[in-house]
């Protein structure tokens, strides 16, 4: 725990919010701390693009939240005794306590979503010297393993000749899911499977981070993107600053904050899936997944006995009928305590659940906790 100086006794704060608002992450953190200040009259806010480590000392600032990804200068700020927040990263050679996004859930959630569907063969694409693009690597490579495949990786550089990527990419068994570090990084990859003349979404399927809507609504093909909880991660980050204000001791070094689901666009918009049985029990699920679903009704819809059709379930997708149908309505449930405010009845009913407490149990079996802890986890609504 770090024990930093107490500003309590003074009627106002001010702070100095150093930010790159230019992306997603950046305007979505500066969101979360404008709901924390609306509650909080005392802060007096100002708001500077993202400076250097001298800057910084120059400011007359009380407390700075800042987005630092080189640990340096969280090093000059704590020598010099300012009190300071990092939502850049998570690193643990950072010297500042940070906020941040959970990458390896980031790396987890999205080999779920290629697993789903029914793709065998994956990869990365991504800086792993980047502290971020290394654990979301280090998490798509163990769920991805987890279920019985492995993970290529293409290790970028800012130098990095696109055709270096292009060749990559064109020796990769297809079709194949891709990781990509983040939005930007997706968008080239895309650019380098065309131009190599792979098909987008059918040779390859791919997911950033970010889900920048600027980028990836302007991609050649427009690409899905896992969201992350900027606006969560900006109001924690003010909260555990103020704490640090009124000199609190209990401060912990890293704070890590669950993403969102994946904003679902053209570039994964496929079934690497041949059995057309399964397809057309998937596109079933799919649609008719918030109703009240069962393995029956998918028998009655295909008729095939229960056995046939978890045979063929195993050998496309290596999971059953039932995991099926129960990640499907996962996901839609997920989305909506994400996305809405709605009372937990509300959601039962709209995600085909008979009352909230057998959406809390469902959610509890898959999640591991209640729907109104991952609503905390991943909104402010």
């Amino acid at each position: 725990m770090l024990k930093m100086p107490s500003l309590a006794l003074m009627a106002e704060h001010h702070v100095l919010v150093s930010l790159d608002i230019s992306v997603a992450y950046g305007r979505g953190i500066l969101r979360g701390v404008t709901r924390f200040v609306r509650d909080h009259p005392s802060w007096v806010v100002q708001l500077v693009p993202v400076w250097d480590s001298r800057n910084l000392l120059a400011s007359e600032a009380h407390a700075i939240l800042i987005q630092a990804i080189n640990p340096e200068v969280g090093r000059v700020l704590t020598e010099a005794g300012r009190v300071a927040v990092n939502v850049a990263d998570n690193r643990p050679d950072h010297p500042l306590p940070s906020v941040g996004s959970d990458n390896i859930e980031i790396g987890r959630r999205v080999a779920e979503c290629l697993l789903d569907l029914g793709l065998r063969h994956f990869a990365f694409v991504g800086q792993r010297e980047q502290w971020y693009a290394s654990q979301r690597c280090k998490g798509f490579v163990e769920r991805v393993r987890e279920a019985g495949f492995e993970t290529a990786e293409f290790q970028s550089q800012e130098t990095s000749p696109i055709e270096d990527l292009q060749q990559w990419l064109s020796k990769l068994p297809r079709p194949f899911g891709v990781l990509a570090q983040n939005d930007i990084t997706g968008r080239d990859t895309i650019a380098a499977a065309l131009d190599a003349g792979l098909r987008v979404p059918q040779d390859m399927a791919i997911v950033g981070v970010d889900n920048d809507e600027m980028v990836c609504d302007l991609c050649r093909v427009p690409i899905s993107s896992l969201a992350i909880s900027s606006e969560r991660i900006g109001f924690e980050a003010a909260m555990l600053l103020d704490r640090m204000i009124a000199g609190k001791t209990d401060i912990p070094r890293a704070t890590l904050v669950w993403p969102k689901s994946v904003a679902v666009r053209r570039s994964s918009e496929m079934l690497a899936v041949d059995d057309p049985v399964v397809v057309k029990a998937l596109e079933h699920i799919r649609k008719h997944a918030c109703e009240t679903l069962e393995v029956e009704d998918l028998l009655t819809l295909l008729d095939l006995s229960r056995r046939r059709l978890e045979q063929r379930f195993a050998a496309s997708l290596g999971i059953s009928p039932a995991a099926a149908i129960a990640r499907a309505k996962l996901d839609k449930l997920r989305r909506k305590l994400e996305n809405t405010d709605d009372p937990m009845s509300r959601v039962a009913e709209d995600c085909g659940f008979p009352d909230a407490a057998s959406m809390s149990k469902f959610f509890r079996r898959e999640m591991n906790m209640t729907p109104s802890e991952y609503r905390g986890r991943t909104s402010l609504d």
